[in-house]
């Protein structure tokens, strides 16, 4: 029996080429990534060896260099940025995954738009 524990990032704000128009390929758009990681930890409790869990510095550098190439879809970057996490790190059983972008149209009055994908082993 597995005892899971949830390692979160939440409100990563980076900059990135990515959108279907090539303005904000060029020009970059203000994304907010959240994850939520799901780690077996039953074994890993007793300890303080970072070795035993998973570092979200590494996640957040993985998610900083998917987010650094151009890209279109939000899909895809969510697809790309989530295959990466776990074949990198095998301790995640369970990844949630949310890409917001934030003021998504020009000249409208919108927060963001997101996409969103749950996954687990």
């Amino acid at each position: 029996m597995s005892d899971l524990m949830k390692i979160g990032i939440e409100g990563l704000i980076l900059k990135a080429p990515v959108g279907y128009y090539e303005w904000e390929r060029e020009e970059g758009v203000t994304f907010r990534i959240d994850a939520e990681l799901m780690v077996d930890c039953l074994l890993e409790v007793n300890s303080d060896f970072i070795g035993n869990t998973v570092d979200y510095e590494l996640i957040i550098s993985l998610i900083e260099e998917k987010m650094g190439k151009p890209c279109k879809l939000m899909e895809t970057l969510l697809n790309e940025i989530q295959v990466e996490i776990l074949k990198r790190f095998p301790k995640v059983l369970g990844l949630k995954l949310r890409i917001s972008k934030l003021n998504p149209v020009k000249g409208k009055a919108i927060d963001t738009t997101f996409v969103e994908r749950e996954f687990h082993r």
